[in-house]
């Protein structure tokens, strides 16, 4: 019995050492141990079936969760040029933020030979030789939302390097490259707010939010009240009192202010999504401190705070509220900021009209500006789901076009257009904002995945795909598909609402094959859908597929 069986087991590893793999592929490295993989063509197509079987089984398993959902996925090989699975693929869905998958791409379509957003400096008259300027300085805002009080001070530095010491003149705030439309439920249509965004504006200053610091050091007889970015534009009513703690500690507090909801979070079911701006901070600190802090927009535009209520001696509370008129207030704050570099300005501030503007933007002379890496912008928005930079993207298409009196239309027409161009297959998606956040909004995984793949087609592809969250590394999929192929391998944007789950995104196979996918869910069990996008994600990142090609049939 012994002899027949070490005859059998000889046998079995004479065949294996005179089995050669074919197509020249001798062995797979993965996780520092080798494999063999000598796939014959029979192998390979078995592969490929298992791949479409294994993609079934998930969605059998989780059957009875799909039964009211409406779903599509898709793959496609981007290497061998072809689908790898379709189901549902045309179907149109809510695609929540995977929406900004759209947006981002246009955006650097439109600025490929010149991915930057500026903030200029102009004015309308002359300096002369001794560096007096007879004119106003105008500061012009080109969308970049995440122009910063750092930044506004490098601006200004470079205004002294120009060589202007004195301006005659105002200091005036050209917003007028976006139009008036501030809130995406204007222009998006949609009935509700879903999530609450700072103003989407062409001048913007540190997220347009403003913070106020409430402080009553030790011996104060009255709190101070502090906002920044520091401005002209702000009037500031102080009624608040400072309560005698001694012989009690005094610990700092800080009111919660303006929040951010992550994606993975079901971002439009907040008790704040019906929030106004002039309402968001108040109600967002919640009742937890004894300081109050209302804000309103006067007649003459500034933005007026009152501070009321008691604190604490040697405390100090911290709010944030809404800019709700950023283009004076940066105007303000640039004044601040020139003043304190040491250049003279002798009157006030104001905000260019929109008339105004149409007809001085060809008068305007360059003075300097402040330009910042699109993809600075862009890796936010695909990585962390940024709404607010979503739209502040999305009015930037149109306006890029010219279109200054109404952006959103124009926005969406260029959309329209640069996905026929590029061959996308998308006839009737609709697409009503940015963000994704429009529950009206309507694509399919196949326009999805042809997105993907079309970018590979231009120099931003590497930009663009580096800007999606890395799995378990970075981003909405940080705490996703940790101890799996896909770690550090999966690139994708995540999407979601109260009814919709939503992936897609780029995945290398073990064999190194890229693969482009969608899944998207609409539907009313989203931990459910997660967890069926975690086990399609594994199952692509774990799979080897080798081509099947007539030439190998042959062999």
């Amino acid at each position: 019995m012994n002899s027949r069986l070490c005859s059998t087991v000889l046998f079995i590893l004479f065949f294996l050492l005179q089995f050669k793999p074919t197509n020249g592929l001798d062995s797979l490295t993965v996780h520092n141990e080798t494999y063999y993989t000598g796939f014959s063509p029979l192998d390979s197509l078995n592969s490929f079936a298992n791949l479409t079987k294994s993609i079934d089984n998930v969605l059998v398993k989780h059957s009875k969760y799909l039964n009211k959902t409406n779903y599509g996925i898709a793959v496609y090989s981007i290497n061998q040029d072809k689908w790898y699975y379709r189901n549902k693929s045309k179907s149109l869905l809510t695609p929540a933020s995977t929406t900004k998958l759209f947006t981002t791409y246009c955006i650097l379509r439109q600025t490929e030979t010149n991915p930057y957003v500026s903030t200029a400096v102009y004015h309308d008259g002359s300096i002369s030789l001794d560096g007096v300027l007879t004119g106003n300085l105008y500061i012009r805002g080109g969308g970049d939302a995440m122009f910063s009080t750092s930044d506004l001070e490098e601006l200004a530095d470079k205004v002294k390097k120009a060589g202007i010491k004195k301006i005659k003149g105002k200091i005036i705030a050209d917003g007028t490259f976006y139009d008036e439309k501030t809130e995406r439920i204007v222009y998006s249509g949609d009935r509700d707010v879903v999530q609450a965004t700072p103003p989407i504006t062409s001048l913007n200053i540190d997220r347009n939010t403003a913070t106020i610091i409430v402080s009553a050091g030790k011996g104060a007889q009255a709190p101070s009240v502090y906002v920044t970015p520091s401005s002209d534009s702000y009037t500031i009513i102080n009624n608040a009192k400072i309560r005698n703690t001694a012989g009690k500690s005094s610990k700092r507090r800080k009111g919660r202010g303006s929040y951010r909801i992550d994606d993975e979070i079901i971002n439009d079911i907040s008790p704040n999504e019906n929030l106004r701006y002039g309402d968001f901070a108040l109600a967002a600190a919640g009742q937890r401190s004894k300081i109050r802090i209302t804000t309103k927009l006067l007649s003459d535009g500034k933005q007026q705070f009152v501070v009321s209520g008691t604190i604490n001696s040697n405390s100090t509370y911290t709010y944030r509220h809404l800019i709700l008129n950023p283009p004076l207030t940066i105007a303000g704050a640039f004044k601040s900021r020139l003043k304190a570099g040491g250049i003279t300005v002798n009157e006030d501030i104001d905000v260019l009209s929109r008339e105004k503007g149409d007809s001085l933007v060809n008068i305007y002379k360059f003075v300097c500006d402040f330009k910042r890496p699109l993809n600075d912008i862009i890796n936010i928005v695909n990585k962390e789901s940024d709404n607010y930079l979503a739209e502040i993207l999305f009015k930037m298409i149109g306006a890029n076009s010219g279109a200054y009196h109404d952006n959103a239309p124009a926005s969406r027409k260029i959309i329209d257009s640069i996905i026929n161009v590029d061959g996308i297959e998308c006839d009737e998606c609709k697409l009503n904002d940015g963000s994704g956040l429009s529950r009206r909004n309507l694509t399919s995984v196949e326009a999805l995945v042809g997105l993907l793949v079309s970018a590979g087609k231009f120099s931003f592809y590497e930009t663009y795909k580096n800007s999606m969250s890395l799995a378990s590394v970075d981003g909405t999929l940080k705490k996703r598909f940790k101890s799996t192929a896909a770690e550090s391998n999966l690139r994708g944007k995540t999407g979601t609402l109260r009814n919709v789950s939503a992936l897609a995104g780029y995945v290398d196979t073990m064999d190194g094959e890229e693969l482009a996918f969608a899944f998207v869910f609409n539907g009313p069990n989203i931990g459910v859908y997660k967890q069926i996008e975690n086990e399609l994600g594994q199952i692509l990142s774990e799979y080897y597929i080798q081509e099947v090609t007539p030439e190998m049939w042959n062999k």
